[in-house]
């Protein structure tokens, strides 16, 4: 039986310039979705913080107007010390509002979902126990 010829051996430092390698592919794609998410999330918050700043002083002016009209009405029926109590009252109410619905908001926030779900695929690879495509790996006890 003729014999096959045998692969060449390769030293360790070839076999560890490959682990090596592939660790370097791996991050450096890791390193892109995370950098592709948060520029895109940047980009968003960033038009929509601009769109918000220019409603706030548009709409700071109505708002002063208004208030100093309601307050120049009711004064005309209570007096002003009066009047102008009532709206600052009113004002306190529609902040405290806004605040809890800010606060809301900002709860219900995500993170970055592909990335957290790339490393917790590399995390269960690393282990030994790849978590089929569109699954993820039990983590251990950290949140996302």
């Amino acid at each position: 039986m003729p014999r096959t010829p045998r692969e060449p051996r390769r030293p360790l430092r070839a076999y560890l310039a490959d682990v090596i390698d592939d660790v370097h592919d791996l991050w450096s794609a890791l390193s892109a979705i995370a950098l592709s998410e948060t520029k895109s999330a940047a980009i968003r918050v960033g038009i929509a913080l601009g769109l918000f700043l220019v409603a706030l002083s548009a709409i700071g002016f109505a708002l002063l107007f208004l208030s100093l009209a309601a307050w120049w009405g009711l004064g005309l029926l209570i007096g002003n010390a009066w009047s102008g109590l009532i709206i600052g009252v009113a004002w306190i109410l529609i902040v405290a509002g806004l605040i809890v619905a800010g606060i809301a908001l900002l709860k219900r926030l995500r993170g970055f979902p592909e990335t957290s779900q790339a490393l917790r695929e590399v995390a269960a690879g690393l282990r030994g126990n790849a978590a089929p495509e569109g699954t993820t790996a039990p983590s251990e006890g950290g949140d996302e």
